[in-house]
């Protein structure tokens, strides 16, 4: 996980992120769900991470189980939530995750905060804003989740591979995609 202040809150972003906006994407381009609800999905396979216990050796049938058992506990759920919870659950673990290799035990902690102390110093050096330091870390909040890695392991290509991501299909400004780059 990785940890970041908003508003001044300390708030966790999980490394697992980066591959729910991967599992959107997935979701909205094989249209296994509405458009409307890819988001919804990725809400739900979050929720399965937090209240989950996950461990490979336990099997899906199992865990999906106790999710299933854990969200019927919440008297706010209505039935139709907890069968949309348990699809998404499904396509999450048995169509999309073994199209990415990747692991599915919960993400540790990585922590950037070496990373975000040296980059505020810089910023603070060249006298930027404190509106543009915080987009700054921003960006490298994003692209820490997104690659899931300790900062010690990150090269040239995975900045190159991040940057390429965010800018394909328009979805950013090129002043967004500018900011990244720079930060």
């Amino acid at each position: 996980m990785i940890a970041r202040e908003i508003n001044g809150k300390k708030s966790v972003r999980s490394v697992h992120d980066g591959i729910l906006d991967a599992y959107i994407t997935f979701l909205y381009e094989k249209k296994l769900a509405l458009p409307w609800h890819c988001k919804y999905y990725a809400g739900w396979v979050r929720t399965f991470h937090q209240i989950v216990n996950i461990d490979e050796d336990r099997g899906y049938d199992t865990m999906a189980a106790e999710f299933e058992r854990k969200l019927t506990a919440r008297a706010k759920l209505e039935t139709w939530q907890v069968r949309q919870a348990l699809d998404s659950l499904n396509i999450y673990w048995n169509v999309f995750l073994p199209t990415t290799g990747v692991s599915t035990k919960k993400p540790e902690f990585i922590d950037w905060t070496a990373v975000n102390e040296k980059i505020k110093v810089a910023i603070q050096m060249r006298h930027y804003s404190p509106r543009t330091e915080k987009t700054y870390l921003d960006h490298v909040q994003r692209f820490a989740a997104a690659t899931g890695k300790r900062p010690d392991e990150v090269d040239v290509t995975d900045v190159k591979a991040y940057l390429s991501r965010m800018g394909q299909g328009g979805r950013v400004s090129a002043s967004t995609h500018n900011h990244a780059f720079n930060a």
